[in-house]
């Protein structure tokens, strides 16, 4: 007797879930997905197809709108293309990111002393793997076929998309997921995200290649950006000796709202014929609102050197190209951000008056001469505010913001 009664009150306290995983609301769902890391919800779509379309929006920030690419690896251009024809994914890709690193090869002694670890199961074996692939993919000229159809698929969906070539290391910054680089090997990733990049370098031919990409199949991104910090980046003076280099990147350049050109050059090699030209690519167009121009490699470094030297020109980047820009004009640009240069005062407020449409000037590690300045201001004593107001007296604008500028006579 006793006993039925503890099974009855027992039963009686027994509570039957309103909810199991199946029929878990849309929004809790979502959120169970918010919380968990990148390839934890890539198992969660895998659940069953009513749990991937409820984490499909979730799926899509955190995997689709903004995703990194490797042009050196053939798998990586083909996952592009393959979400380029998937009209359900293509349309919510909202940024591309083309990474130009090439892994390099290493000594075997790097991976006895690096990887030799329980929980890092990589060794040289695998590597070589993967250069061989590199190599072959580089020698068939598939990258430039792969890119170009991925480009002309996203022009006949209409997507209006960013593009935006960086390093490896660069992209893992952006990337709040911190996803691996479609096409980035196992220990390609290991290296950069712990052992501070010593296995990519940069190449000339991955910027040259999307530019190319972009030109032939027509598709005209709303923002092109182009942050490249290695030496053998992309190459200004290279690209205006080459007739065709040239005509493929003033198609690009001329046709975004949005152009960010961050690049190392050397102080010197550009003539002023070269330097106009290179300045004709964008300059003039219609269409450009947004300009980020940093041509030195001065500027992708402001924290790693001295405010200024003795001998300011050694760091002022090209002056031929500082020349070039002053003589240049841009129509439609509201948003002007220059940097790594050495302007003659009157030239460039002369300059900035010329710019019908431009409302707000960010500069950055520059340097004006023949400013009428007195000592005080010689020595260095003005702050970037103190040139903010003189500069918004001489050139009228009313949003100026400068860093690490001086005016040197």
């Amino acid at each position: 007797m006793a006993n039925a009664k503890v099974k009855k009150k027992a039963k009686k306290l027994t509570m039957t879930p309103k909810h199991n995983f199946d029929t878990l609301p849309a929004e809790v769902f979502e959120a169970i997905a918010r919380e968990a890391g990148p390839y934890d919800l890539l198992s969660l779509r895998l659940v069953n197809t009513e749990a991937a379309a409820k984490v499909f929006r979730v799926f899509i920030e955190v995997h689709i709108a903004r995703r990194a690419f490797m042009l050196s690896s053939e798998d990586g251009l083909r996952g592009l293309l393959a979400i380029a024809e998937n009209e359900s994914l293509a349309q919510h890709v909202k940024q591309i990111v083309l990474c130009v690193d090439w892994v390099c090869q290493t000594s075997s002694d790097f991976f006895q002393c690096r990887f030799n670890r329980p929980q890092e199961p990589l060794h040289a074996g695998e590597h070589m793997q993967f250069l061989k692939a590199q190599r072959r993919f580089a020698k068939s000229r598939l990258d430039h076929l792969l890119l170009t159809a991925a480009f002309a698929r996203f022009r006949q969906l209409g997507s209006s998309i960013e593009v935006l070539m960086a390093e490896v290391h660069e992209a893992i910054a952006l990337d709040k997921a911190n996803l691996r680089p479609l096409g980035l090997s196992t220990l390609g990733w290991a290296v950069v995200t712990q052992y501070h990049n010593r296995m990519i370098t940069s190449k000339t031919r991955g910027t040259q290649l999307a530019i190319d990409a972009l030109a032939l199949s027509n598709l005209q991104p709303a923002t092109f950006t182009i942050h490249e910090s290695a030496e053998d980046g992309l190459d200004l003076e290279r690209i205006v000796r080459d007739s065709v280099a040239m005509k493929n990147a003033k198609t690009v350049f001329s046709s975004v709202k949005r152009l960010h050109l961050q690049c190392y050059n050397p102080d010197g090699g550009i003539s002023q014929d070269q330097a106009e030209a290179i300045l004709d690519m964008f300059a003039g167009s219609q269409t450009l609102e947004e300009l980020s121009w940093e041509p030195s490699t001065y500027c992708l470094f402001p924290c790693s050197i001295p405010p200024f030297d003795d001998d300011f020109s050694s760091q002022a980047g090209n002056p031929t190209l500082a020349k070039a820009t002053l003589g240049a004009r841009f129509p439609a640009v509201k948003h002007l951000k220059l940097s790594g240069f050495r302007f003659h005062w009157k030239e460039f407020v002369a300059f900035t008056r010329r710019q019908q449409k431009l409302e707000h000037l960010q500069m950055c590690h520059i340097g004006f001469e023949s400013a009428g300045a007195s000592n005080r201001m010689r020595m260095g004593e003005w702050s970037d505010e103190d040139l903010e107001r003189r500069l918004k007296d001489s050139t009228g604008l009313k949003s100026i913001s400068l860093k690490r500028a001086k005016i040197l006579s």
